[in-house]
């Protein structure tokens, strides 16, 4: 570890020792060097533009697949929703055409006790009339008897 201090010591004096006598001389070098840098930051700022971009030609794929399943599923809703209805419509039609049925049923039902009402009166107004003449007829028969 002391040499290896020592050794580092050495070095860092060397550089001063460098840099002081040739400065001047390595004025350019730095010139160089900042170029570099800067050539360097340029390809960062390149790489991360690239990346960007990418990411956001990646997210726009994403969400055109993302918008194109989002509309295959609309329109499948729309299909399952458009039979729905039909299936409903169908289904209040047959319940309405049964009920109309029904109600036609029942007013023939209504006719039917009607008429059978009626055909009782006039029985019994039949029969009424046929008792009176049955009546008539014996008295009749009691007074000629006499």
């Amino acid at each position: 570890e002391n040499k290896t201090k020592t050794a580092e010591s050495q070095i860092n004096e060397l550089h001063s020792a460098l840099d002081a006598e040739f400065l001047p001389s390595r004025a350019h070098l730095y010139d160089d060097e900042s170029d570099k840098v800067k050539l360097q930051i340029n390809d960062i700022n390149q790489f991360i533009e690239e990346e960007r971009s990418r990411v956001k030609d990646k997210l726009d794929d994403n969400l055109k697949e993302s918008s194109a399943q989002y509309e295959a599923t609309i329109l499948k809703l729309n299909e399952n929703i458009q039979e729905v209805t039909a299936e409903l419509f169908e289904t209040r039609l047959q319940m309405k055409n049964s009920l109309d049925d029904k109600n036609e049923e029942n007013d023939q039902s209504k006719r039917r006790v009607t008429d059978l009402c009626a055909e009782v009166k006039r029985l019994s107004e039949s029969e009424e009339q046929l008792l009176i003449t049955q009546k008539q007829l014996d008295e009749e028969k009691a007074s000629s008897a006499f």
